[in-house]
């Protein structure tokens, strides 16, 4: 049951990063469909597998799975920007590499894709607080609604992302108690294991996508966490979980090696797909002549393909070399 279980949660996590990457390759229907679900699938999922460690343990066990690989590929995006700006500028300025530093890295507000890592960290450790002074399930449901409720509106209101996007890991806080409590009372397996599977699945998706339809109606917002976006919460919170369930369940019914290895390889891929991959695919396809809906469908393609190449091979890199800890191995 483990084995399974730790297979079809990384082919969620593999459907989840292509949907990051390729909504981040463009705007239209399918960018605003993805954008749902994409990133509180990977909350979700970080709840589903929380385990009650003891403190030792739970830190020692963040530090090399989430906090190295997060320094680790913020210092590689400071370096390459770096790079990037001495031969732009053809000029050496060592400020720049610590100013991007101190913004990437140590301040880290919304910048670059690392802020969902700073925001996984973040939330973790808040979830670890409330597991640990939670008597039973109920209060730790009601305690952390509470916090996603008081940040979300904190974050409409007030609109000042804070560091390390704390306000964002008060949020995943809803995701990461469903993702626990899911987990825990069997509800995810009861919905794998259903005989009429394929109609829930589609019956979530329909409900999501309506809510998030009637969100747009009343607010003219869409559901973005990176933007502090959430318009009705009560309305979009409920698609992203449905969203996420789909998927989830979608993973436990198909066998595919690719998704499983791109799933269990995500945090490359999200690290460095926007930042690394699909500025070099724009920089080819800005040679492209958008003419036409086929030239610009082409484009599409060749800009998406360039940067899961890019990032397929820096991943191959990492992995086979020292620099394996960038990933936490």
């Amino acid at each position: 049951m483990d084995k399974n279980r730790n297979e079809f949660m990384d082919i969620a996590k593999g459907i989840a990063i292509l949907s990051v990457i390729i909504s981040h390759c463009g705007e239209g229907i399918v960018h605003d469909f993805l954008y749902i679900f994409h990133v509180p699938v990977f909350f979700i999922i970080s709840g589903y597998f929380f385990k009650e460690y003891d403190l030792s343990t739970f830190i020692k066990k963040k530090v090399k799975g989430y906090l190295i690989p997060y320094l680790s590929f913020g210092l590689l995006l400071t370096l390459l920007f770096w790079i990037s700006d001495i031969a732009t500028y053809q000029s050496f300025s060592f400020r720049y590499f610590i100013d991007e530093l101190l913004a990437i890295v140590i301040i880290q507000i919304r910048n670059t894709t690392l802020w969902y890592m700073a925001a996984l960290i973040c939330s973790t450790i808040i979830f670890y607080i409330l597991v640990r002074i939670s008597p039973n399930d109920i209060v730790l449901f009601i305690l952390a609604s509470i916090c996603s409720i008081s940040f979300i509106l904190y974050d409409t209101y007030i609109s000042i992302p804070l560091p390390w996007n704390l306000d964002v890991g008060f949020i995943a806080q809803i995701y990461l108690v469903f993702g626990y409590l899911s987990r825990k009372h069997s509800l995810i397996t009861r919905l794998i294991n259903s005989k009429h599977y394929v109609l829930i699945i589609n019956l979530f998706i329909l409900i999501g996508v309506v809510l998030s339809i009637i969100n747009y109606k009343i607010t003219n917002t869409k559901f973005e966490m990176f933007n502090s976006s959430y318009g009705l919460f009560p309305l979009t919170i409920s698609a992203s979980i449905l969203g996420s369930l789909a998927v989830i369940i979608i993973s436990a019914h198909i066998h595919s090696k690719v998704l499983q290895t791109l799933g269990r390889n995500s945090i490359t891929y999200f690290a460095l797909h926007q930042s690394l991959g699909l500025i070099v695919g724009q920089a080819v396809v800005g040679y492209i002549p958008q003419t036409s809906l086929i030239m610009r469908v082409i484009s599409y393609l060749i800009l998406f393909g360039i940067a899961m190449l890019i990032c397929y091979l820096m991943d191959k890199l990492i992995r086979n070399t020292k620099l394996k800890f960038m990933v936490g191995l």
